[in-house]
């Protein structure tokens, strides 16, 4: 992706990173689990360039790439033609944000749980 990132003739383009199995749609699972840790570096590249990449996550419907592609999405997951974008609401966040500070007190204070 740094060789990518470094090519001008590329300074305008995206690129589209095509997976199968890697992320969970709809109460499913993960199925291929290497396929879910290059979703991770490549989340942690589009923080660092948004706009840059995209993640397809496809299965074998008909121009699942093509749809994912299409809809603008930095991820999408495509299952059977349809395409599942991926949210985080800003009430999770919150939520989140209050158990890992929870937990970093308890870990300072020396209390492990």
């Amino acid at each position: 992706m740094q060789s990518w990132l470094d090519e001008d003739r590329f300074a305008e383009g995206r690129l589209v990173v095509v997976t199968r199995g890697a992320v969970p749609v709809a109460g499913g699972t993960v199925s291929d689990v290497v396929s879910a840790a290059v979703w991770g570096l490549v989340r942690a590249a589009q923080a660092e360039h948004p706009g840059r990449f995209v993640l397809a996550d496809v299965d074998d419907s008909a121009d699942g790439v093509g749809l994912a592609v299409g809809a603008g999405e930095a991820e999408l997951a495509v299952r059977g033609g349809v395409g599942c974008g991926f949210r985080v609401w800003p009430g999770f966040l919150v939520g989140l944000l209050r158990v890992l500070v929870l937990r970093v007190c308890r870990l300072v204070r020396g209390r492990c749980w």
